[in-house]
């Protein structure tokens, strides 16, 4: 006839039956959490802007505030793509696009919204570009982006943007 177990026992088999369920839901996530990393990517084109963007955040005086909203898509050659902010008044502003594919030409304007150009300065160096915004008026603004030359469509783009 079998023995009655101990309140010892019983609380020894209960902690060895919770250990091994915490061991199982530890291993568990684990093991997701690295099939996560395994498949993290990054995003060539917010790669690209972000790129662009590092002298105007690294700025000695007044240096630029990167924000971490950012747009992103995929656009065929010769395709433009509008993206409606919302910017204020007595902020500068500063946006970056970029795209993968680096023998693309890329463009990036900024229009109030009367349609007319925004931008106090502009450059562009091909599958890079940015503009610098100062807005006369809080409100609604519009960012054109446009890819041309791009060798395989849809081409992969992203726009940061920094404020102060």
């Amino acid at each position: 006839m079998p023995s009655t177990p101990t309140s010892s026992q019983v609380i020894a088999r209960r902690c060895r039956r919770r250990t091994v369920v915490a061991v199982a839901v530890v291993s568990t996530v684990c093991a997701l959490l690295a099939t996560r990393l395994v498949y993290a990517f990054v995003h060539e084109g917010k790669s690209f802007a972000i790129e662009a963007a590092v002298p105007q955040l690294e700025l000695k005086e007044n240096p630029f505030v990167l924000r971490e909203a950012w747009w992103n898509g995929e656009l065929n050659s010769g395709d433009t793509k509008i993206i409606q902010h919302q910017l204020f008044k007595r902020n500068e502003y500063w946006f970056w696009l970029g795209c993968s594919q680096t023998e693309s030409k890329v463009s990036i304007h900024v229009y109030d919204s009367e349609g007319k150009l925004a931008e106090a300065e502009a450059w562009q160096d091909q599958n890079v570009a940015a503009v610098r915004v100062v807005p006369k008026n809080s409100g609604i603004y519009y960012i054109r982006v446009a890819i041309e030359g791009a060798e395989e469509n849809p081409a992969e783009w992203g726009v940061v943007y920094a404020y102060r």
